[in-house]
């Protein structure tokens, strides 16, 4: 590699490590499919910065999923299911998607952007939900399965290349698997005896220690997604039962809440509060509001000092590769 393409690296490496989010502000853009009277909701976004999601399709009545990429919405419904939603994606542009059938079971499928592959369900008898919920850029995914008509209790798999592989944190009454990054690294939630709500991380899969991540002083913590960073995001609830988003880069947790979310204070009765669903590798957050009917991009505003920085730096590059590439006598 030449110096200068070296050089030009590190200072990208810069910028991504100036930008970490425990110390970044965010801007806040709406995404709301056309006409659907205020109830779309953000649940994945790629670094691409293609959104997925669903919303109330005022036509049909169901829940429909949705890709947004370049300006556009794409509509996405499984045929005949009750309600479609569509959660996390992977670089590549490979959506997670849900459906509710008939008999109230819950199944999962994967979208390209142009076709729906339905996933297996989770192996056994008298199993009512495969609920896939992240996916890296080779294909893992993690997710939950439940062979009870509530849903509860709960455990989490790991599908890969077609095969289930359960997961039970220690002691735990419930388990959930809800993101993966490229390296392997896992993000869940579990809940003990006594009903208590914690996060934990598997750094290297489903094989290493499980680490607690738990925002302090919460009454229950909820990880939903890990980047290639290590940074994880996900909502922890406050004792009064609302939800607020957070991201956690391996030492300091920030506190992300929609600025406008009317359920943080006041506190109105029955307001659900922010939650952060997915994050990607230049910090950009998929997230809702407003008992989950309003979505978002969060995107980090990095410092003045940072762009001056990065600016001062980039131009050194330039100089220093038009000094490298003027002819010498």
């Amino acid at each position: 590699m030449k110096t200068s393409h070296l050089v030009a690296a590190q200072l990208a490496a810069l910028l991504l490590t100036a930008l970490t989010p425990a110390f970044a502000q965010y801007s806040f853009s709406p995404i709301d499919y056309p006409n659907s009277g205020n109830t779309t909701s953000a649940f994945g976004i790629n670094n691409a910065g293609m959104v997925t999601g669903n919303y109330l399709d005022p036509g049909t009545g169901l829940v429909t999923g949705f890709v947004y990429a370049n300006g556009a919405y794409t509509s996405v419904a499984v045929p005949s299911a009750l309600s479609t939603s569509l959660g996390a994606i992977n670089g590549a542009g490979l959506a997670l998607g849900t459906y509710e059938a008939a008999g109230n079971t819950i199944h999962s499928f994967t979208y390209d952007g142009s076709n729906i592959t339905f996933l297996p369900d989770y192996p056994g008898t008298g199993v009512t939900e495969t609920a896939a919920y992240g996916i890296n850029n080779t294909g893992r995914i993690v997710g939950v399965t439940s062979s009870d008509a509530s849903f509860v209790p709960f455990s989490g798999f790991e599908l890969v290349a077609g095969v289930y592989t359960s997961y039970v944190y220690p002691g735990s009454v419930s388990t959930g698997l809800l993101g993966i990054n490229d390296s392997g690294a896992i993000v869940g939630n579990y809940f003990d005896a006594q009903g208590g709500s914690f996060g934990f991380l598997l750094p290297s899969g489903l094989a290493s220690t499980p680490v607690e991540v738990n925002f302090p002083g919460a009454a229950g913590t909820w990880p939903l997604s890990i980047n290639n960073f290590g940074d994880i995001a996900g909502f922890y609830e406050d004792s009064d039962n609302i939800g607020h988003g957070f991201v956690y880069d391996g030492s300091t947790y920030l506190t992300v809440d929609y600025p406008d979310d009317p359920g943080l204070s006041p506190v109105v009765p029955g307001e659900t509060g922010t939650f952060l669903w997915q994050i990607n590798d230049q910090g950009q957050l998929a997230g809702t509001y407003n008992n989950y009917s309003n979505g978002f991009v969060a995107s980090v505003v990095p410092e003045p000092s940072t762009y001056a920085l990065v600016l001062l730096g980039a131009g050194a590059v330039y100089a220093w590769g038009r000094r490298r590439s003027l002819p010498r006598g």
